[in-house]
């Protein structure tokens, strides 16, 4: 019996003793939602969710031209603000944590990309 009590006292002093060195992370979201439509090119945007529950909203360009062709310049665009975006707050200390996609394919050519950056920062 003493000896469960001493590894219980044992157990319960390790387990504050960890949890007194544990990180508490603020977390950050970075969302693109990017439209593959044929006749209106769509309209993508990316939201930036902080900490603090506000957020900003950036436009991105839509996949397609309004000709109904896939547009690279819209691509590169949409990659390089996505990058932009994403080095500013690693420079800032943030670390992406993690990464995930999804695909809606819709009728009639509508697509929907969702594409979603978790990142984190030790909280102050």
């Amino acid at each position: 019996m003493k000896s469960v009590r001493f590894f219980s006292i044992v157990f319960f002093l390790l387990f504050v003793s960890v949890a007194g060195f544990a990180q508490k992370k603020q977390i950050m979201v970075i969302t693109a939602i990017e439209y593959a439509e044929f006749l209106s090119g769509g309209a993508s945007t990316m939201f930036i969710t902080f900490p603090d529950g506000n957020q900003q909203q950036i436009e991105l360009k839509g996949l397609f031209s309004l000709a109904g062709f896939v547009s690279e310049k819209n691509f590169k665009r949409n990659d390089k603000v996505i990058v932009d975006k994403v080095n500013e707050y690693l420079k800032q200390d943030w670390e992406l944590e993690a990464v995930t996609s999804a695909i809606r394919d819709g009728e009639r050519g509508q697509s929907i990309f969702f594409t979603r950056y978790v990142l984190s920062k030790k909280a102050n």
